[in-house]
């Protein structure tokens, strides 16, 4: 066997996976995923959407192999991408010095100092993430590429811009004025370059890429050619200048969930945006969690420093042995999974909910220049479809995305709060006499109350508002 698998290697053959079933032969209580079909780089190369199906055994104990190609998804070029390995490249430097004071146009040859192999490994990843076909509204099933295309950007278009009615009904009086004007100014100021350098050499290099197709480890590497010209952008958008749209263009990749992926809802979109934009957003980051020990309740652990997220791990466990006590109207634990938060989320109650924590006019202009300056594509098995803008909801994959919506998380955790100290009656009980009304992390909530009917409904009104 190890001389075999020392052929494949050797004649570049790679598994490009499947779909469908996991297992094709079985033997008894025995199922393996024994036959499998190898492919060469030039068979990748010409037919990037290649993808193998397991079908449905008969009459043998193997389930047959279907390869398919989709002629009409390898017609449009592909997406620039940067690769890191080309910083090995000897003449790399010269490259980037000749090019420092031209426009930064992407140049594909420079693709050529790659090995095929290494073009087929990316290839076989990305056709394990192929759409190879989508449930219609009406339940069928399309396998063709252009219809897939229109009903990807259709279903995301459409949801990013539902039309939401807010809700007026927001108490100012639990989220406290924290943010002082001096904690203002040091948010609105611009950066100096050594803030801009530990940011820039701070982020994730192999991080995937946006539209520009440049990864963070390139500017990190040229640092000295070319930080003026990142210093001079991000100094122009705290000084009250736009993005430029080059720079807000994000590509919306669809990562399945499943090998069965068939429905929009098996997909996860995520944000990829190009490299000036998460920077500055990133430098928004950095200076919101500097002030998140102030404004962020002790419920939320992971966000506390000095407060590990284990400690809600074994509260909740103290909390489920006090489950089944014999008090009046019995104990419940409500677990909150909120479906499509970043989606959803709302960003005049993002800015109602800053403003009331005490950031003034000048941050969440900011923070406004960021989230609403997105010009959305949808990446169908690797390319982009439609630029659109979006009514509401946060990125994932934008750094700003995670401290946005903890803040307003934060204010589900303050109303809670409130209702218990209210009606101490809704509280959880326990054999001691400790107390606390919930706990949660990221977008998952867990709530600890009395299981009477008059404090389920109270419980359930203050959720149906919040909603």
């Amino acid at each position: 066997m190890k001389d075999f698998n020392g052929m494949i290697m050797d004649c570049n053959l790679i598994d490009i996976g499947f779909t469908d079933n996991n297992f094709m032969w079985n033997r008894g209580h025995l199922w393996q995923r024994m036959d499998r079909d190898l492919f060469n780089n030039a068979w990748i190369n010409a037919f990037e959407s290649t993808h193998v199906e397991h079908l449905s055994r008969t009459l043998s104990n193997h389930a047959p192999l279907l390869i398919k190609i989709n002629l009409k998804h390898n017609c449009s070029p592909s997406h620039f991408r940067f690769q890191n390995m080309w910083l090995l490249h000897d003449s790399f430097l010269d490259v980037v010095k000749t090019n420092s004071q031209a426009p930064l146009i992407p140049d594909n040859s420079i693709s050529d100092n790659n090995t095929k192999y290494f073009h087929a490994l990316v290839k076989k990843k990305h056709a394990k993430n192929t759409i190879c076909k989508i449930h219609r509204d009406d339940g069928s099933i399309t396998e063709d590429y252009d219809e897939i295309v229109i009903l990807a950007v259709n279903h995301f278009k459409t949801h990013l811009n539902k039309i939401f009615i807010p809700s007026s009904i927001i108490n100012p009086h639990i989220i406290p004025k924290l943010i002082s004007k001096d904690n203002n100014k040091g948010l609105t100021i611009p950066p100096s370059l050594e803030e801009v350098k530990d940011t820039v050499f701070g982020m994730n290099g192999n991080a995937m890429v946006g539209p520009d197709g440049f990864t963070t480890k390139f500017f990190n590497k040229y640092w000295p050619i070319i930080y003026e010209d990142i210093f001079a952008v991000v100094t122009d958008f705290f000084n009250g200048g736009a993005i430029p749209k080059f720079f807000t263009a994000t590509s919306i990749v669809l990562i399945p969930k499943n090998n069965l992926a068939d429905s929009w809802n098996d997909f996860r979109p995520i944000s990829l945006c190009s490299f000036f934009y998460k920077f500055i957003s990133k430098i928004l980051m950095n200076r919101l969690f500097m002030h998140f020990p102030r404004i962020i309740l002790p419920f939320q652990m992971g966000f506390v420093k000095s407060h590990p997220i284990v400690d809600n791990i074994l509260l909740a466990q103290e909390f489920c042995q006090y489950f089944d006590a014999k008090v009046r109207g019995g104990n419940m634990i409500l677990k909150l999974d909120i479906a499509k938060v970043y989606d959803n989320i709302n960003w005049e109650f993002i800015y109602k909910i800053l403003s009331l924590f005490g950031f003034d006019f000048n941050f969440i202009k900011l923070i406004k220049n960021c989230i609403e300056s997105l010009y959305f594509s949808i990446m169908v098995n690797g390319k982009s479809h439609d630029f659109f803008k979006a009514s509401h909801g946060l990125g994932q994959g934008d750094l700003i995305s995670p401290a946005l919506f903890i803040i307003t998380a934060d204010y589900l955790s303050r109303g809670l709060k409130d209702l218990f100290s209210k009606y101490p009656g809704l509280y959880f009980r326990t054999l001691g006499c400790f107390k606390i009304s919930h706990l949660y992390f990221a977008d998952d909530f867990i709530i600890f109350f009395n299981a009477s009917l008059t404090k389920i409904n109270k419980l359930w009104i203050f959720l149906t508002n919040l909603s």
